[in-house]
């Protein structure tokens, strides 16, 4: 992980507590995700003033097992059709839907979901 993304001891591929600054980030996004459509670019969050496509963020929390805000799990739930509870959950599931949409109605990738954060 680039030193601009992860400013800590926390190692996205063993889980635990993911700093703030990537949880503020994701909840940002959610809060985008009704407007999202196929075909549009996948959403951005913005972490230590970088643009980090949805899908790397989701990976980043992909075994953070803190508790999703209940509006924010409601929202993701709403969205992607799944009971979420934790980042982890709401990351797995809003990665799906990612992986749906640009499958049904994207020509391609709409932008670097295919990224890793080591990209960035």
């Amino acid at each position: 992980m680039p030193n601009t993304l992860i400013l800590c001891r926390y190692n996205p591929g063993r889980g635990g507590h993911a700093p703030s600054y990537l949880r503020d980030a994701f909840l940002d996004v959610i809060e985008d995700l009704p407007r999202w459509q196929p075909g549009m670019l996948e959403p951005i969050a913005e972490v230590h003033e970088r643009a980090v496509p949805l899908s790397v963020l989701c990976g980043l929390l992909w075994n953070c097992p803190d508790l999703l805000p209940g509006l924010e799990a409601c929202e993701v739930e709403r969205l992607t059709g799944r009971q979420v509870s934790t980042y982890a959950s709401a990351a797995r599931a809003t990665k799906a839907m990612l992986r749906r949409r640009v499958g049904d109605g994207a020509s391609g990738d709409p932008c670097v979901a295919s990224a890793t954060a080591t990209e960035i």
